[in-house]
């Protein structure tokens, strides 16, 4: 790579085009004080444009110099010729063979390649990179620098998972922002994520009622926006709403059931399940014990449970 090496005007540095950025951190404190101490040891590479110069690489270093008022900066300059598409490989691989690139830089990373290389060679490209090569990662992972920074920043914070990413990235803007926001209040597991997202769907289009108006709708939000609950009180509060409305009967069913099951008082030993979604006949009854007296003491429990009218009102 042939680079002319100079000192060039800051304000000369388009601070507009950030078409080959892939850092998501905004935040430059601690380079701020490296360069204040030791000056910029790795220079920025620039590529002229007209009466300018565009960032290939080194965005973090320009803005921390700015802040730190410089008039000038040492820079290794490219061709004006050069093709986008190594300025494409110097952006990725300045940041990749430097640190562990976050999922967002991932994505914009790929983003980068989709414009200039076709799909084989991109595999190709980001194997030689130092990116992840798995086409079916590709294909989940590459949307996410689209979407809206409010989804990129709870995908960062790990309040969404890729899996539930890649879903919002499928859906309208409103709609996966409304999603985003309830979900990162939740801060739930993967599987619930899915849940509440397939239920708010199913509810949807049973009763002809738009996702967004269902996101949108007052008893989930109080629930979301109740200071008084956490995070997993939410997520089981949340979850209970909606399959209450998905399954009404089976809700009613499992409400009936817990308050004979809390009649009969049968402590943290006996435990009674019920069928999946109560479609069946067949329950199941543990008990934990740790001694052949304690069994003994169980089996008279369990004598009396098998009189009680209330235990055999469940069946």
């Amino acid at each position: 790579m042939c680079y002319e090496h100079k000192s060039i005007e800051i304000s000369r540095i388009s601070i507009d085009s950030e078409n080959f950025r892939i850092t998501t951190k905004k935040n430059s404190d601690d380079l701020i004080k490296s360069i204040a101490c030791l000056g910029i040891i790795n220079p920025p590479v620039l590529v002229p444009r007209d009466d300018e110069f565009i960032v290939v690489c080194g965005f973090k270093r320009i803005e921390a110099a700015r802040v730190l008022n410089f008039s000038n900066i040492h820079a290794s300059i490219l061709p004006p010729e050069i093709p986008k598409k190594q300025c494409i490989r110097l952006s990725i691989a300045d940041n990749a063979f430097q640190r562990s690139l976050n999922i967002i830089e991932v994505s914009k990373s790929f983003a980068l390649l989709q414009k200039y290389f076709s799909h084989s060679e991109i595999i190709k490209e980001a194997d030689l990179l130092g990116l992840p090569s798995n086409p079916g990662y590709l294909e989940k992972i590459a949307p996410l620098c689209r979407m809206p920074e409010s989804i990129q920043q709870a995908i960062l914070a790990d309040l969404i998972s890729l899996p539930t990413a890649w879903q919002l990235s499928q859906m309208p803007e409103d709609q996966a922002i409304a999603f985003a926001k309830i979900l990162s209040a939740l801060n739930c597991s993967l599987n619930k994520q899915r849940e509440i997202i397939t239920l708010i769907k199913e509810i949807s289009h049973r009763d002809d009622v738009s996702v967004f108006e269902m996101l949108m709708d007052n008893s989930i939000q109080k629930i979301v926006h109740d200071d008084n609950l956490d995070t997993n009180q939410k997520t089981r509060q949340v979850r209970y709403e909606l399959r209450r409305r998905r399954y009404p009967q089976i809700t009613r069913a499992e409400k009936k059931f817990l308050s004979q099951i809390k009649k009969l008082g049968l402590g943290e030993k006996f435990r009674i399940i019920p069928p999946p979604g109560f479609e069946g006949d067949t329950y199941r009854l543990t008990i934990d014990f740790k001694s052949l007296e304690e069994i003994k003491t169980h089996q008279k429990k369990l004598d009396k449970l098998i009189a009680d009218p209330e235990f055999i009102s469940i069946f």
